[in-house]
């Protein structure tokens, strides 16, 4: 299955989930530190995992929306999963306690979220 996979999609649709995470990340950085910290730090966590999805589901999209019309699901996790490496890595490298049971389960949940992003990226598009 991986051999047919076309990665030019996936780290396509793993960039356009990093985007929207830091857009995401950066919004909540403004609103918490320019408002005078109005978000608590469970407010901060729900909507920073608000983004951390919602990265996901956008990587899912796009690498379901590139790729041909039999495997967007499957590109649409692979985008996903590709960007929860990223994520993970870097989590990891800057002193993350996450174990590895968590890391299993956050990556079936992005494997979903993709596969969620990339059915809807590769419906069929309508002529005009």
């Amino acid at each position: 299955m991986l051999s047919r996979a076309r990665w030019g999609a996936a780290l396509m649709g793993a960039v356009a989930g990093l985007i929207v995470m830091v857009v995401v990340s950066l919004i909540v950085l403004v609103i918490s530190g320019g408002a005078g910290g109005d978000l608590d730090s469970t407010g901060q966590f729900v909507v920073l995992a608000f983004g951390l999805f919602l990265g996901q589901f956008a990587a899912g999209y796009v690498g379901g929306r590139l790729t041909s019309a039999d495997q967007p699901a499957f590109h649409g996790s692979l985008s996903a999963m590709t960007l929860y490496a990223i994520i993970s890595m870097l989590g990891l490298a800057a002193g993350s306690p996450a174990g590895i049971l968590t890391l299993l389960f956050f990556g079936i949940v992005a494997a979903l979220v993709g596969y969620a992003g990339g059915l809807l990226g590769g419906r069929p598009r309508e002529e005009s």
